[in-house]
C-alpha cells in the first residue's frame, strides 16, 4: 500500500503524509479532498461510511482543505469554518444516527501546512463492524441515506446515496466481518477474542494419556482448536513468575493451535498458583551511557496487546474463576503491555536516552519475589538477580503509563 511503500504516517509526519497524498494528484481508495467541510450532514455522513466501507484499509482519510479543481491548492480551513467540528462533535454526530451496529471511531487532526491549515478526518474501521449501513434512512436537507444500503468507495468515487455497491463489493466486505477472507493463520486473532465460543473437549487417544492435557475447539469453526500438553523439558523460573505469595511450582506446558491437522503455531506457558498464562516475549534494552557490557544490555518481558501471547492470555482469563485474575495482576505489575509495536519501540527508544529515569524508579519501587526451591544448577544469589530483574519491570509499567500521558499514546 502506498503509505507503507514511504513508511509515512500522519502521527509522525502531519506536513509529509498530506504533501504526499496531494503529490499523488488524485484521490484514492482511502483518500479523498474537499475544499470546505460538507454543509449537509447527509453528505459528511456518506463520506464517512464510504470511507469507512472502502476495501483496501481500514483506516482512511477525508482531508478538508485541498482544492482539487485548482491544483490542489491549500485553502485555509479556518477561515471558512461554519460547518468545522472537532474530533468530539463529530463523533457525537455519527453515534447519534441509526446504525446497525456501532459507527466507525473518527478523529479529527489540524495540520499546519505552512500558512493554511487542513482538517483531516482520520476514520478507524474495523473489519468485525463492516459493512457498516444504517437501520433507518437519515435525511437532511433533501438528500437521504438509505437503510440497509451498503455504500463503500471503490478507487476514487464513492457510492451514490441512491444506490448501492456491487454484489462483489457487498460479498467481500461480508467476508472481512467474518474473516473468511483470511488465511487459517490471520484468522486465528479473531477466533481466540472469542472467548465464549471455545469448548473443552476430550484429547486426541495419542494424548489421552498425557496427564493435564487440555483440548478446546471453536464452537462455530471447529477445525480450530487449541490443545495444551505438559512440557518436561522446561523445569526453570522467570522473575515474573516469582510476584504471588502462594507460588512454590512452576509447571511448563506447550500450546499448540492447529487447523484441521495442521499445526499453524506452538508457543510456551506457565501454570503458577492455579493460572495458565502464555509466556510473554523477551526484550531488551541498551543503556548506551553504561561502559560494562554485562551492564550495558537490560532484558525484560512484554506483551503487546493483540498478539498471540496477549491474545492467549486473555483466553485463559476469560476460562477461569476471578480468583486467579488477583495471579495476573501480581504478574502484570511487572510485565509491560504495550498497545501496539510502534509503541514498544518508541518506549524503548526514549528509555535508552533516559536510563537514569529507570535507574531512580527502580530503587523507588518495593517488589514481592517467592522463595521456591530453585534448580541445583541456579547460582545462589539468583532470588535477589530475579528481585533486581522484578524491580526494573516494575519501573517500566510504571514509567509506561507516564509516557503514554505525555505523548498521548
Amino acid at each position: 500500500m502506498l503509505l507503507d511503500t514511504y513508511g509515512i504516517s500522519i502521527d509522525d509526519d502531519p506536513q509529509g503524509f498530506i504533501d504526499l497524498l496531494v503529490a499523488q494528484g488524485h484521490e484514492g481508495s482511502f483518500w479523498d479532498f474537499k475544499k470546505i467541510w460538507p454543509k449537509n450532514k447527509v453528505d459528511l455522513i456518506h463520506d464517512v461510511v464510504c470511507m469507512a466501507n472502502n476495501l483496501e484499509s481500514n483506516i482512511s482519510y477525508i482531508i478538508c482543505g485541498i482544492d482539487e479543481e485548482n491544483d490542489f491548492r491549500f485553502v485555509d480551513v479556518r477561515t471558512n469554518n461554519a460547518h468545522r467540528k472537532n474530533t468530539q462533535q463529530l463523533n457525537n454526530m455519527l453515534w447519534s444516527q441509526p446504525w446497525a451496529f456501532a459507527p466507525p471511531l473518527v478523529e479529527v487532526v489540524e495540520v499546519d501546512m505552512i500558512n493554511d491549515y487542513v482538517d483531516v478526518i482520520v476514520i478507524y474501521a474495523e473489519s468485525k463492524s463492516q459493512p457498516y449501513y444504517f437501520t433507518k434512512p437519515i435525511t437532511n436537507q433533501g438528500k437521504t441515506l438509505l437503510p440497509g444500503t451498503i455504500y463503500t468507495r471503490v478507487e476514487d468515487p464513492n457510492t451514490p446515496v441512491d444506490r448501492t455497491a456491487s454484489l462483489r463489493d457487498t460479498e467481500q466486505l461480508w467476508q472481512k466481518r467474518f474473516g473468511i477472507n483470511l488465511t487459517p493463520l490471520e484468522r486465528l486473532p479473531l477466533l481466540l477474542d472469542e472467548h465464549e465460543m471455545w469448548a473443552e473437549t476430550s484429547p486426541h487417544p495419542s494424548y489421552a494419556a498425557e496427564a493435564f492435557t487440555e483440548v478446546y475447539y471453536h464452537k462455530k469453526y471447529p477445525e480450530f482448536t487449541l490443545m495444551k500438553i505438559p512440557d518436561d523439558r522446561k523445569n526453570g523460573w522467570e522473575y515474573y513468575m516469582l510476584t504471588s505469595p502462594y507460588n512454590d511450582s512452576a509447571d511448563w506446558y506447550l500450546v499448540r493451535l492447529y487447523y484441521h491437522n495442521t499445526m499453524l503455531v506452538e508457543t510456551q506457558g506457565v501454570y503458577i498458583d492455579h493460572h495458565f498464562f502464555p509466556i510473554p516475549r523477551l526484550g531488551v534494552i541498551t543503556n548506551k551511557n553504561e561502559k560494562s557490557l554485562t551492564e550495558r544490555k537490560h532484558y525484560y518481558y512484554f506483551y503487546i496487546e493483540g498478539a498471540l501471547e496477549d491474545l492467549l492470555e486473555q483466553f485463559y482469563l476469560g476460562k477461569e474463576e476471578t480468583d486467579e485474575y488477583y495471579t495476573h495482576q501480581l504478574i502484570m505489575e511487572v510485565v509491560p503491555r504495550y498497545k501496539s509495536e510502534k509503541e514498544r519501540v518508541e518506549f524503548e527508544e526514549y528509555l535508552k536516552n533516559n536510563q537514569e529515569v529507570v535507574l531512580r524508579e527502580k530503587d523507588a519501587v518495593e517488589v514481592y519475589i517467592g522463595n521456591p526451591v530453585f534448580p541445583d544448577s541456579y547460582r545462589e544469589d539468583c532470588r535477589e538477580v530475579f528481585k533486581d530483574q522484578a524491580k526494573y519491570g516494575c519501573a517500566l509499567v510504571k514509567i509506561l503509563n507516564e509516557f503514554r500521558e505525555r505523548t498521548q499514546f
